[in-house]
């Protein structure tokens, strides 16, 4: 071996081991970059998941809000009703305490024609109780769905209530929103 070939080799040796840590250094880079990257997106993950979080919370709180909402109008129908039967208890009682003792005396005729009434009422009202309740759907103000509505209110409640304050009520009762407002 000669001297200048053991150089010759060293610096040959050199040179491919300062290329070698030049690339590691690269691949080095390269990862922690990607390591850096990695820990970003996985910072991002968490505050997404925390606005999923939020968000399901905040759809929850609306749904228990609206739900109170409708309990609220419900007790509020419930009260209404409750003033009309007494506004009604107290019309029978004045009635009945106005009664006309000069009336003529009701007649055997009259009576015929009543019985007549009640078997036609009887018939009626059993054929009622045999049909399946009907469900009425709720208006609020939209101009396509009133023709359904009135439809089905007219068949199940107008033709069935005798006087015009039950029917007011019970448009009462299903209308909600604006239509109801403009009802009252």
């Amino acid at each position: 071996m000669q001297p200048q070939d053991s150089v010759s080799q060293v610096g040959a040796s050199s040179s491919l081991s300062a290329r070698s840590r030049s690339s590691l250094k690269a691949k080095v880079a390269g990862l922690r970059t990607r390591a850096e990257a990695l820990r970003r997106i996985h910072q991002l993950e968490l505050e997404e998941q925390k606005v999923k979080q939020q968000k399901a919370q905040l759809e929850l709180e609306t749904e228990v809000a609206v739900a109170e909402a409708e309990m609220r109008e419900l007790q509020l129908d419930n009260e209404e009703l409750d003033d009309e039967v007494q506004f009604r208890t107290d019309r029978a009682v004045h009635e009945v305490s106005t009664l006309n003792m000069e009336a003529p005396e009701w007649t055997q005729e009259q009576t015929h024609v009543m019985n007549e009434v009640g078997m036609l009422s009887q018939q009626q009202l059993l054929a009622t109780i045999h049909l399946p309740q009907a469900r009425i759907m709720t208006f609020d103000r939209y101009p396509l769905e009133y023709w359904t509505f009135i439809r089905s209110f007219e068949n199940s409640i107008e033709s069935v209530c005798a006087d015009d304050n039950s029917k007011l009520i019970r448009l009462l009762q299903y209308c909600t929103g604006n239509a109801k407002q403009v009802v009252r």
